[in-house]
């Protein structure tokens, strides 16, 4: 079988970068596979693992949708998978095209704009079963639930006791972790849907009751790079403590060049791993917090309150947040007196402890990649 897979270039660290990276592989070992990225690849034709790679145009808002056409006139696939956004696809461009999407919802009920998109579609595959019944509750017919996939060759419990891996990241990082409280939070500052407002709001808050705590942001903190926000200058007017917050070093975040043994340290050390988004589709830092063993206290919403496999949610409450859906608003406060319960000696043993660590990432083992993959293979063999 011949297949088109348009997404982000695999090398790209983002949702749609890691999914690719992980499956396409496991995809090409069995058929001809072809990426056609949407972003990270331009003018010129790579090969990445054996694997050809084609690029997108000068036009970046277009997503690759100016020049699909015309790759699959030269490949000639049996069956063509989009990983991103459904707004962003073209009707007239896929409906020709034996066209099957692999679409992300963080919304309820669906966003309007996804569905004439999807209408167009020959196979629709949802990644979590709260995108199968937004996307049915339309009226269109969801074909498989599969989900995003994590590494656990990269992500899984270290075998060294917490006090040895939090020298190694004190080391890393340039700053004494030694026994404190701390919350790793892994979103990209990119507009204001990761909702790093309550997350500041009341890490501001807790820390001043809580000092023996630190809050790493593994993000960009001027929101330049990627059109977020500045979270320093957020951080100063909601009166947080700048000497508890830590960021990754700027330059190697940036530039992609921070390491997956860096993110499973960093998961190894923390207590929590935190996720206040308004609108989670898919949630990959979720899985591998997970899968290295730290559980994660996310919203009771969408993507984020399926894969949290402890079931440590956020109350808040529902608001218009894109065109036809409603997204979620964790509360603060109640964010607040949640990292008071965690932290209190009792809970905080809790969440340390190896045997109860093991179990969080035991939890996640239907999202390893060869069994996603695996779910991959035989629903194209079954429906195509």
């Amino acid at each position: 079988m011949k297949i088109l897979w348009h997404s982000a270039n695999p090398t790209i660290p983002s949702g749609y970068g890691v999914s690719t990276k992980l499956l396409v592989p496991a995809l090409a070992r069995q058929h001809e596979v072809v990426i056609s990225c949407h972003a990270g690849l331009f003018g010129a034709v790579q090969v990445w693992n054996g694997i050809r790679m084609l690029p997108h145009s000068n036009y970046p808002a277009q997503y690759g949708m100016d020049l699909i056409e015309h790759h699959a006139a030269h490949f000639h696939p049996d069956v063509c998978i989009s990983w991103l956004d459904a707004f962003v696809l073209q009707p007239a461009k896929i409906k020709p095209l034996p066209w099957c999407a692999w679409v992300p919802v963080d919304s309820w009920p669906l966003m309007k704009q996804n569905i004439e998109p999807l209408k167009a579609c020959r196979w629709i595959v949802a990644p979590t079963q709260w995108g199968k019944t937004a996307i049915e509750k339309v009226g269109l017919k969801v074909d498989e639930v599969i989900p995003c996939p994590f590494d656990p060759q990269k992500f899984f419990p270290m075998d060294a006791t917490m006090a040895q891996r939090r020298a190694d990241l004190s080391r890393v990082l340039g700053t004494e972790i030694g026994d404190k409280f701390l919350v790793n939070v892994v979103s990209a500052n990119a507009g204001k849907r990761k909702n790093f407002e309550a997350i500041l709001t009341a890490w501001g808050l807790f820390h001043k009751q809580c000092p023996e705590s630190l809050l790493f942001l593994h993000t960009d903190p001027t929101g330049y790079f990627f059109q977020g926000e500045n979270l320093n200058d957020m951080a100063v007017a909601l009166g947080v403590d700048s000497e508890s917050v830590l960021f990754p070093a700027q330059w190697e975040y940036v530039v992609g060049a921070i390491g997956e043994d860096f993110l499973n340290l960093l998961y190894n050390c923390s207590d929590l791993h935190l996720n206040c988004c308004h609108g989670e589709g898919f949630g990959i830092p979720i899985l591998e917090a997970q899968a290295a063993g730290c559980p994660a206290l996310t919203p009771a919403f969408g993507a984020a309150k399926e894969i949290n496999k402890m079931k440590m949610l956020l109350d808040g409450d529902p608001f218009y947040g894109v065109p036809g859906g409603l997204q979620f608003a964790v509360d603060a406060h109640k964010l607040v007196e949640q990292l008071f319960h965690f932290s209190s000696r009792l809970e905080k043993r809790i969440l340390r402890d190896p045997a109860w660590r093991r179990q969080v990432s035991a939890a996640v083992n239907e999202f390893s990649v060869a069994t996603v993959a695996e779910q991959w293979l035989k629903f194209l063999k079954r429906s195509i």
